[in-house]
């Protein structure tokens, strides 16, 4: 499956109020929700809100990487036929090699906008939902059909964008300009 690229309608982000209520969510295996909430700089409530890291006035995108958990858990019933469903699905045997395959399709994204705009700086962000996207219903608007709890296919989801330069950087590439 191909990695989609979506140019986001920035009016059409949309976000969640609380991104951190969403992490303590309990889950199979985690009563008190996600194990780095709070511990990760990455994760609410240490992360940063999207509009305080990224200009939301400039082209903003997704990266979407979608997998087919279906065929997976398939795959992996064939190789042992004594696992359960959710054996199957464990996210141990195939989350790191999506992310790995979203982190690099991010990374080249970025390098292409960079090279194509060198007087802004693109970067990624692998998990938008810590930064208060509200990953579904942005998606949604824009054609993605991402499910809760998918049974067929999953996507990760990446968010790109241009990142804010303080003042400080302003006014220091303003007087290099000035000099060269």
């Amino acid at each position: 499956m191909e990695i989609k690229l979506i140019k986001l309608i920035i009016d059409k982000l949309f976000f969640i109020e609380d991104p951190g209520k969403l992490c303590r969510l309990p889950y199979p295996g985690h009563p008190k929700g996600c194990p780095n909430w709070d511990k990760s700089p990455n994760c609410p409530p240490s992360a940063p809100k999207l509009g305080d890291k990224y200009d939301l006035s400039k082209e903003s995108f997704f990266v979407v990487n979608p997998f087919n958990i279906g065929e997976h858990k398939k795959k992996m019933k064939s190789a042992h036929p004594e696992w359960s469903d959710k054996q199957c699905a464990c996210c141990l045997y195939w989350q790191n090699g999506v992310r790995k395959k979203l982190k690099e399709e991010s990374q080249n994204f970025c390098c292409g906008l960079n090279l194509l705009y060198p007087e802004l700086k693109y970067d990624f962000n692998l998990i938008p939902e810590a930064m208060g996207v509200d990953v579904f219903e942005t998606a949604k608007y824009h054609n993605i059909a991402i499910e809760r709890n998918p049974q067929n296919i999953l996507y990760k989801v990446a968010f790109v964008g241009v990142i804010k330069i303080d003042d400080h950087n302003n006014s220091t590439r303003a007087a290099a300009e000035s000099v060269g």
